[in-house]
């Protein structure tokens, strides 16, 4: 019996298919047990029980396998018995055949044609495998998160705008069912590939959590003022921070002259007058609260970790998570970029910290690992230059795909973000955040090193077994809080005046000089209060250029290229 299948993969990647377990229970049998190697008992089952049974006689790695069969029945006499040879025949060209030869100590043509009829199922589901693989490696496909920032948000209205005011009307693009998403409200919106084919199939989805951080209370805001005013504020709050303490003490001072000394109409007037009650009472009712409660509210809930504000951090991080995971295991997508306006940039850098606590030090066990550029980075983690600092993060993040690690984040992008005052905002003091930082706690760019006594190191050693289970290998990886050895990190930000953007500046300084610091033109003359514009079109649109940069979306070529080294196992449905 002799039956063959002919397929357009390397036969490298073809024999990956034929021995790892996950690509077996797909062509070979949802139950099989077929471990490649001599003398090692083979089981070919699937949902209906055992088929057959026997062992191996003989392997050649990447080439052969010999093996005897007989049925599953106990006691099957000799003549019922099989010698079945798999071959894999290079072909050239990225394409090789495999040849499924089993011979019967019968000579029976009835158990030829079972066996036949058999292995060319399993072939053909194996083809159908490797077509889809094809498939992915030919058509790269990235996603894009979105995350907004504080206030009512409704559903869908940020990502709707960012990708409306990045791609304008021409751009052909569809609105779909977000699967990703548990949250009904929600839709992704996919951007097809670009005329010239230089920019894959984009989809684009919004991590929305307005609707979780909800019933902030007027106590809330101000025990977090509190604590604002007895801190030293950077630079650029100085004068806010200083005026509101001169607010504060003329209203103290006039209290005390008040009650203490004699009676001033303008004390009057100022601390008594119901004019001024009622006009402070329709000014809270019309912006007040919609400003302080439902705006500045969330950034109070998100960034103190007071007991009474750990669910609502937990919540949000947990559904910036599971978005992540999803479109991991989804198993569409290249690459991901995630995009975090304001607040949401902090909740950008925690989603990517936490996520990669959860997948780090995970892999498919390769038979061939490439740690030359994992080590470069780890060696040149100094360097300033952000050309060459940013090609040794692409670079590492193309050896940890080639290496079976799923991480596809690949670019962070923050506009307007809080993070530039975190000493301020995130902790008590500065030397706190870097403390925080010396431990850990919350990632570098680049990361910061462990150090054992002799060296400072990024990465570690870690042993395992091949999918084959011939032989023990070592694997290397980056620490817990690396994240950005791989990811870069892209911070864009209008003047840090305060009637520019009183919220956005510079990063670099704060969390390390691997991120790549964007100070963005005025797209108007006079134009301010631009913390929400980051991709409003104005005419002038030198900040969206900017925005589309860092995005880096013009990258099918390299995914393409990428792809076709890649193991084929990172491909397999999930």
């Amino acid at each position: 019996m002799n039956t063959s299948k002919t397929f357009k993969l390397p036969p490298e990647d073809v024999w990956q298919l034929l021995s790892d377990r996950e690509a077996q229970k797909i062509w070979l049998g949802t139950a099989a047990y077929f471990p490649f190697r001599k003398h090692q008992r083979v089981k070919i089952a699937d949902d209906a029980g055992l088929w057959r049974e026997g062992f191996i006689r003989k392997t050649q790695y990447e080439e052969s396998v010999v093996l005897e069969l007989h049925p599953s029945i106990g006691g099957a006499p000799i003549a019922n018995r099989s010698e079945c040879r798999i071959e894999l025949i290079d072909l050239g060209e990225n394409s090789c055949k495999i040849l499924v030869s089993e011979v019967f100590a019968s000579n029976s043509a009835e158990d030829a044609k079972h066996a036949r009829l058999f292995w060319q199922a399993a072939l053909g589901r194996l083809s159908g495998l490797t077509s889809n693989i094809s498939t992915r490696r030919n058509s790269p496909r990235q996603a894009v998160v979105v995350i907004h920032g504080i206030g009512e948000q409704e559903p869908g209205v940020t990502l709707r705008s960012f990708v409306k005011g990045c791609f304008g009307p021409d751009e052909l693009k569809w609105s779909k069912p977000d699967y990703s998403s548990p949250l009904f409200e929600l839709r992704k919106i996919t951007l097809a590939a670009s005329y010239n084919k230089s920019r894959p199939t984009t989809d684009f989805f919004e991590l929305y959590w307005a609707h979780v951080i909800r019933d902030t209370t007027l106590a809330d805001i101000l025990a977090w003022f509190k604590l604002l005013l007895l801190r030293n504020p950077p630079s650029k709050f100085f004068r806010v921070w200083l005026t509101v303490w001169a607010i504060i003490l003329i209203l103290l001072a006039g209290g005390l002259l008040k009650i203490l000394g004699p009676s001033h109409p303008v004390i009057d007037f100022v601390l008594g007058s119901s004019l001024l009650v009622s006009i402070a009472a329709g000014i809270w009712q019309l912006v007040g609260k919609a400003v302080i409660l439902d705006g500045l509210g969330d950034a109070v809930r998100y960034l103190t970790p007071r007991p009474s504000n750990i669910s609502h951090r937990q919540s949000v991080r947990e559904a910036g998570v599971e978005l992540l995971h999803g479109l991991h295991m989804d198993g569409k997508y290249d690459r991901i970029v995630i995009v975090g306006h304001s607040l949401g940039s902090v909740i950008a850098y925690d989603i990517i910290t936490h996520y990669w606590i959860r997948v780090h030090q995970l892999h498919l066990a390769p038979s061939t690992v490439y740690n030359k550029a994992i080590i470069s980075v780890e060696r040149n983690r100094s360097t300033k230059d952000s050309k060459t600092f940013r090609e040794l993060q692409r670079n590492a993040w193309n050896s940890m795909r080639k290496n079976t690690q799923t991480w596809l984040v690949t670019d962070l992008v923050t506009l307007g973000s809080p993070l530039s005052a975190a000493s301020y905002l995130m902790a008590d003091s500065e030397s706190e955040l870097a403390e925080a930082m010396a431990h850990r706690e919350l990632p570098k760019c680049p990361p910061v090193t462990e150090s054992d006594g002799r060296h400072e190191r990024m990465s570690f050693d870690r042993s395992y077994t091949d999918r084959e289970g011939k032989a023990h290998r070592t694997f290397k990886y980056f620490h817990h809080a690396a994240a950005f050895a791989v990811t870069r990190w892209t911070n864009l930000f209008f003047d840090d005046g305060l009637l520019k953007d009183p919220i956005g500046g510079p990063l670099a300084k704060i969390f390390g000089h691997w991120v790549r610091d964007v100070p963005l033109p005025d797209p108007l003359p006079k134009k301010y209060f631009l913390h929400t514009h980051y991709w409003t079109q104005f005419g002038e649109d030198q900040h969206i250029n900017e925005l589309l940069g860092a995005l880096d979306l013009n990258v099918a070529n390299e995914l393409g290229d990428r792809a076709k080294l890649n193991n084929p196992l990172l491909y397999l449905p999930r």
